[in-house]
């Protein structure tokens, strides 16, 4: 029995394979953009609560330093 080999092998990737693997990568892709959006967000708002510290600490002081003097 003569059975033909085939002259060409599947050498490379099918479609299907790089469409799932796309899919992998803007699944991944979306999950960094979500953090960095977070992180972003997140450090706006340690800047404010920091902008707010620093003011109450300064008028903190500048109420207690001239009552302080007059005592």
């Amino acid at each position: 029995m003569n059975v033909r080999q085939p002259i060409w092998k599947q050498g490379g990737l099918g479609i299907i394979e790089v469409m799932v693997s796309i899919a992998v990568g803007l699944f991944i892709l979306a999950g960094v953009l979500q953090l960095y959006a977070t992180s972003s967000q997140n450090s706006a708002v340690v800047n404010g609560s920091s902008t707010i510290q620093e003011n109450a600490r300064y008028t903190g002081q500048s109420v207690v330093c001239p009552i302080a003097s007059l005592a």
